[in-house]
């Protein structure tokens, strides 16, 4: 399926900033039930509102700048849980507008291309947002902006964006934080933002069975070792879970359960659950959270799990 997704224009930026807002999701907003077309595709438009509000940036030339966004979206409307999610970069040149920016006709091309920035997207749960250019276990990867000889935009490499599957089950919570760390060539004045689009596949994996109860132990940052007992409840392709005062629910895809959840009032948490390949009663769980305090305190937590 096709989505539109926030992005940016404005010469070299024009095309790296749109990458601010490339998830598959409305910054901070929620999708629409998407409209079905000939052939089975999907499209939804996001209403976006990036975390940092002011989407008018100049750039310094050799100077990094960092930006987060943090977004949310309905799994179920989009067709999700999903398999795997392709992001054809290539495609986004023509959603550049502004100044006349858009691409140079193919004709006017004379010359050889230059790199004009390069772009690394960092991927983590929604938990994760607080430092996440920087964070050494967040996914990440690295495009490169080329320019023509007429100093117009010219195309990314890679051109296409295959999402790893750690970040495809980030995706599969429903929310997903995104920092983009820019790096330009020369200064760049003035960026706006503009559309994007992504490629999913849902998954056709048979759900995994996760219903019942699990015990185990877990351990949260550098804390001790503490006994859980967590019971999750399945229909289908979906679960809940709940956890002392906390209730989570998400999606089943194969052995891997993606959710979301929280007690409601003092942190949030995503995560994830899998299956062991040869035991089906044991399981990981790999979890962030991110307190609701001011300022927000960031952690993660990991559980071994046997069903009883």
């Amino acid at each position: 399926m096709n989505v539109s997704i926030c992005a940016a224009s404005n010469r070299i930026a024009a095309l790296f900033t749109f990458f601010l807002l490339f998830s598959l999701s409305g910054c901070g907003g929620s999708s629409t039930v998407p409209a079905t077309t000939a052939g089975g595709t999907n499209s939804v438009n996001f209403n976006n509102q990036a975390q940092n509000p002011t989407h008018n940036t100049n750039f310094v030339a050799a100077v990094s700048q960092d930006f987060t966004t943090v977004n949310t979206f309905d799994v179920a409307a989009l067709g999700g849980p999903f398999k795997s999610v392709t992001i054809d970069v290539t495609k986004a040149l023509g959603n550049i507008t502004g100044l006349g920016l858009r691409p140079s006709n193919t004709a006017n091309k004379t010359g050889a291309k230059s790199a004009g920035a390069t772009v690394q997207i960092y991927t983590g749960m929604s938990e994760e947002q607080d430092g996440l250019c920087d964070s050494v276990s967040a996914s990440y990867q690295t495009l490169t902006v080329y320019l023509n000889d007429l100093d117009r935009l010219d195309s990314v490499e890679p051109s296409t964006f295959t999402a790893s599957q750690a970040v495809v089950d980030i995706y599969n919570t429903g929310s997903v934080a995104t920092c983009t760390r820019v790096t330009t060539v020369s200064a760049v004045n003035n960026v706006s933002m503009s559309g994007l689009e992504a490629d999913y596949e849902s998954c056709t994996e048979a759900p995994g069975d996760f219903d019942g109860e699990w015990k185990g132990t877990f351990r949260c940052d550098d804390g001790p070792f503490q006994d859980i007992t967590l019971n999750v409840t399945q229909n289908g392709g979906t679960a809940t879970y709940f956890d002392g005062e906390a209730n989570y629910s998400g999606f089943i895809c194969g052995n891997i359960y993606s959710f979301r959840g929280g007690d409601g009032a003092t942190y949030n948490e995503s995560g994830k659950m899998v299956i062991d390949a040869t035991n089906p009663d044991s399981a990981t769980k790999t979890s962030s959270y991110r307190t609701t305090t001011f300022p927000p305190f960031p952690g993660r937590c990991m559980d071994d799990l046997t069903r009883q």
